[in-house]
């Protein structure tokens, strides 16, 4: 099966602004949701690849846009395709979440497959954990999106929303797999701490209805 992950531009953007790799460009992530910079970012990291691996690529797409969707994976060999969509939910709003699956979808009809949301995240999770809220905001300012707002109210609305676009819904937590993280002890974090915020992100497994 050949994994497919959709990334966000403003993702992309935290990462870079820790490298100090010659030729990758630095941007303020303030100024990261004017489209030139994503851009600029996509082309820099693209140009930039060194890598000698016959089963890893990296291609460049607006996941809103069916056709370059479809041209990313033709890299792939025919057979079934795990789309995972880490991070990019929270940066796009319903009507943007109702295209994107649209165009999952499509590619699930034709490739078979699953579609992965490692991280559903919902308004009513926010009052839970203070400073889940308060890291939203900030990257609400730094990106000029209102995630608050793209967020789906309850676990319950974004299961509604998914099956009504012809998903069948397996809802799982990241917290099922906290013990098996290896970060956590690099960056002194506690397992309570991991626990506390891991239970506020549920998993979606999304297959198509045949």
């Amino acid at each position: 099966i050949a994994i497919v992950n959709l990334l966000s531009a403003y993702g992309v953007g935290k990462d870079i602004t820790m490298c100090d790799t010659k030729g990758i460009i630095y941007q303020r992530r303030s100024d990261l949701h004017e489209n030139k910079y994503k851009e600029k970012i996509a082309q820099t990291i693209l140009s930039n690849i060194r890598t000698q691996k016959p089963n890893l690529h990296f291609k460049k797409a607006n996941a809103l846009n069916l056709n370059q969707l479809e041209n990313a994976i033709q890299c792939f060999t025919q057979g079934s395709i795990a789309v995972v969509t880490e991070g990019l939910l929270r940066y796009l709003s319903h009507k943007e979440k109702a295209q994107l699956a649209q165009n999952i979808k499509a590619l699930l009809i034709k490739r078979g497959g699953l579609w992965i949301i490692p991280d559903i995240e919902a308004r009513k999770n926010l009052t839970k954990n203070p400073s889940y809220q308060n890291s939203i905001k900030i990257l609400s300012k730094e990106t000029g999106t209102d995630i608050k707002r793209n967020m789906f109210a309850d676990v319950s609305e974004a299961k509604n929303f998914f099956e009504t676009l012809g998903f069948i819904i397996e809802v799982r937590q990241l917290a099922e797999i906290a013990n098996k993280l290896i970060s956590p002890a690099n960056l002194h974090i506690t397992s309570n701490e991991v626990l506390k915020y891991l239970k506020a992100l549920e998993v979606f497994v999304l297959k198509i209805q045949r």
